[in-house]
Parts: structure tokens; sequence; C-alpha cells
């Protein structure tokens, strides 16, 4: 080889190096996320939000900010459950939220007066929406593989 002919070759390693590096890498972890707010509905700033794996039994604690806001970031998927507490307000308790692959959850919380030593348990489901993507997914399990039709023998057709 002459000499530049490898001096190209190197340049263009160097290149592809490089742009290897700036590629995004697959985030499989969740965002949960929610807005705490009072009978009134004006945000509850500093209120103790829990989020609890009901798997792993693993819980990891913050507060609301000033504008009432909590987030839970590299959430792992599986279920959990969600406990907001202050002081004058009633316990919020949400239980069974479910947090996919990739998911943005968002659980708001509208504290009752009253006492911690009460619960306030809600019962409804999460919504999970991905704000920070175009795209449409879906998670395929072994029962939707086995009832979908197979054309040309290959899954991807």
């Amino acid at each position: 080889m002459s000499r530049s002919t490898t001096a190209q070759l190197i340049c263009v390693l160097i290149i592809l190096t490089a742009g290897i590096s700036l590629l995004p890498a697959q985030e499989y972890r969740a965002r949960v996320q929610g807005f705490v707010s009072d009978p009134s509905s004006a945000a509850v700033i500093a209120a103790e939000v829990t989020l609890k794996n009901e798997g792993t039994g693993i819980s990891t604690v913050r507060k609301t900010g000033d504008n009432g806001m909590y987030l839970f970031d590299l959430v792992l998927p599986g279920t959990y459950s969600i406990a907001v507490e202050v002081q004058g307000f009633n316990r919020f308790l949400q239980k069974d939220i479910v947090v996919q692959t990739r998911a943005d959850v968002t659980v708001n919380a509208r504290l009752v007066l009253g006492s911690v030593t009460n619960v306030v348990e809600v019962s409804s489901s999460s919504t999970s929406v991905e704000f920070n993507s175009g795209s449409m997914s879906q998670v395929v399990s072994g029962k939707m593989l086995d009832q979908m039709p197979v054309i040309g023998r290959s899954p991807f057709t």
C-alpha cells in the first residue's frame, strides 16, 4: 500500500470511531412523574413521594419541587406503588402501576385535607405516555406470536 492510501484508511477509521461514539445507547429504563395538588388544585410543595417496586420491595423517595412536580428517572420496568405524604393532608396511595420499557408514566396525586394517619387509596390505572419520541411501539408477548399469522414462515414479514 502506498503512503497516501494508508493515511486515507487511518482517516476513515478515525471518522468511523468518532461517529460510533456519538450514537445514543438504547435505554430500557422508564420515567415516573406527576403533579401533587391540594383540593383547590394548587401545587403542594415539599411533599414526600415514595415509589416502591412491588416485586423487589425497594423504595425510592423524592420531594415535590416548587411547582408541585416530582420525577423518578431511570426506573426499571415492573409493577410499582406510589405514596404521597405531607403534613396536614391524608396519605395518598396508588398501587399496581405498571411501568413498561422506555415508558413515561404520569401519576397525579390530589391530596385531601386531614392527617397522615388516614389513607386515600386510588384504584384506577395510570396512564403510560411516551413524550420524548414520535414513534409507536408495543411489547410482543409469546401469546401474540402464537396467534399471529405467519406469512412465508418468517415472523418479520
